[in-house]
């Protein structure tokens, strides 16, 4: 469904990841809505073997969401 990076954040100083659509799916309103149910459902979930998600935005176009950034294997 989508894409991961690692990114940081400038203004916390912190590093995140950013989860993108991937560009097949960003032209489709129900991809769209995918991705904030699935931001909407992680936010409400604590669990120390769960990464938290932070927030939900969009750059030139493409829906985003950042999320805690946990170093490992893919």
């Amino acid at each position: 469904m989508g894409e991961v990076y690692r990114a940081d954040d400038l203004r916390l100083d912190q590093r995140v990841a950013l989860k993108f659509l991937s560009p097949a799916l960003e032209s489709e309103p129900a991809a769209r809505q995918r991705l904030l149910a699935e931001v909407r459902h992680a936010r409400t979930v604590s669990h120390p073997n769960v990464c938290r998600v932070y927030d939900i935005g969009e750059h030139d176009g493409r829906c985003f969401f950042t999320m805690e950034f946990i170093d490992g294997e893919d």
